[in-house]
């Protein structure tokens, strides 16, 4: 009886501390996923604070530092993660500014999606971002950016439906004044400008952000006029029977257009002289064409299917017709050049694409999971620069990839909810 009763005693122990170890072993690693203190702070950690996410930094997916998030609700400080998410608000066009203050130094100015606000933040430190122009533009669909961030170029909606698309175009003009109190020189930035004609096909604008070009609808197809930034004289340059069509600068003065990429049609790029008033063919029956010239123009950065129903990339250099084979399958909307027209950054997916991903991805029905890419346009060498999907543990479908003038930053957008990422590029 006594030995029955003392196995039972021994059992019962063995239990309690059994039951003890797990109690401790699931509080340790509720503190672990949380922010410290027990509480459960999300994937990228308290996003109204300075905390970061952290990966292992011997992970060959993390060769430069760390990975982490800055926030807009409260003044962090110190040096930023080299992989960040700038803001938590939703971010429709972005751009890299150089600033001259005693040194190199470069901020990401960007657009609110849904209040047409412009904010600046500096890139290599977390600092609250300042606000640009507090001017309101509704519906906005698409920015762009010239003239190292001080022109702007948007297209908006007058209603929900869409059906009236309009256009503004301007500049940001800088007035400067004495705090009173402080005696501080003080900088009010505004943004002056005028509006473009209802229901432009597409626009751009010149590389120092002072001439404007866009193409409006007619019966006969479309037509194109170059006119100063803010209002002016306008100049007819361009006439057609299309209407789907792109327009980019190229080589000053000309102007590129091409015609929107579709799976299921040849496209074309033409070169249009706005002195003389003509254009000629630069690449024409290439299905699905779509194109990314280099700062300056001299080299094309375009994608088209081959004969086997890959999306590939080539790179076209003007003036000789030379033309670069680039070994990753994507879309030119995913890439971007550096300011030295010899590195192009692309965001690769990781899937083999459809043959209709053109028309499913820009419809919104099919998303990329991709990763970072630099490719050297000279020496046909491509590195593989991040996986925001391990970096992260978050999947993106990159678009409107920017770089800084001194190449030492790329921005993208994550096109499923407009979030808005840094990443440190490396140095030579």
């Amino acid at each position: 009886m006594t030995t029955h009763h003392n196995r039972t005693i021994v059992i019962l122990m063995v239990l309690a501390i059994v039951v003890v170890t797990v109690v401790l072993l699931i509080l340790s690693l509720t503190r672990t996923k949380g922010g410290g203190d027990g509480t459960d702070t999300g994937l990228f950690g308290d996003t109204s604070a300075t905390r970061s996410y952290t990966p292992p930094t011997t992970s060959p997916m993390n060769p430069f530092g760390t990975v982490g998030t800055s926030s807009t609700l409260e003044a962090p400080s110190g040096p930023a993660p080299f992989f960040r998410l700038v803001t938590p608000k939703p971010v429709i066009g972005a751009t890299i500014v150089g600033k001259d203050t005693g040194g190199v130094a470069e901020d990401v100015r960007y657009v609110e999606r849904d209040t047409g606000m412009v904010w600046d933040t500096t890139l290599a430190y977390l600092n609250t971002p300042e606000v640009v122009s507090q001017r309101t533009i509704q519906r906005i669909g698409e920015v762009a950016w010239a003239g190292n961030g001080a022109a702007m170029l948007a297209r908006f909606t007058d209603r929900a439906d869409g059906q009236v698309v309009y256009g503004f175009a301007g500049r940001f003009a800088v007035s400067t004044s004495s705090d009173p109190a402080s005696g501080a020189i003080v900088r009010s930035p505004t943004l002056e400008g005028a509006m473009l004609p209802i229901n432009v096909i597409t626009a751009a604008l010149s590389p120092d952000g002072s001439t404007l070009f866009y193409i409006v609808p007619t019966e006969a197809g479309s037509v194109g006029y170059v006119e100063p930034v803010g209002g002016g004289t306008r100049t007819e340059v361009w006439t057609s029977p299309l209407r789907s069509v792109t327009a980019l600068w190229g080589i000053a003065p000309d102007i590129y257009v091409y015609t929107k990429p579709t799976s299921h049609g040849n496209g074309f790029l033409w070169d249009v002289d706005p002195t003389r008033r003509t254009s000629s063919i630069l690449l024409g029956e290439q299905r699905g064409l779509s194109v990314r010239p280099a700062p300056g123009g001299a080299k094309i950065l375009y994608s088209f299917y081959d004969a086997e129903g890959i999306l590939t990339l080539r790179v076209l250099t003007v003036a000789t017709g030379e033309v670069t084979y680039l070994p990753m399958p994507t879309h030119t909307e995913k890439c971007a050049w550096g300011p030295s027209a010899r590195y192009v950054y692309c965001a690769i997916p990781k899937r083999t694409l459809p043959d209709d991903f053109l028309e499913r991805w820009y419809q919104g029905a099919y998303r990329t999971d991709d990763t970072v890419w630099r490719f050297d346009t000279d020496t046909g060498a491509s590195d593989q620069l991040i996986d925001p999907a391990k970096a992260t543990a978050r999947q993106l479908d990159i678009v409107d990839p920017v770089i800084g003038p001194t190449e030492s930053y790329l921005v993208f957008r994550g096109r499923t909810d407009d979030s808005l990422w840094a990443l440190e590029l490396p140095r030579e």
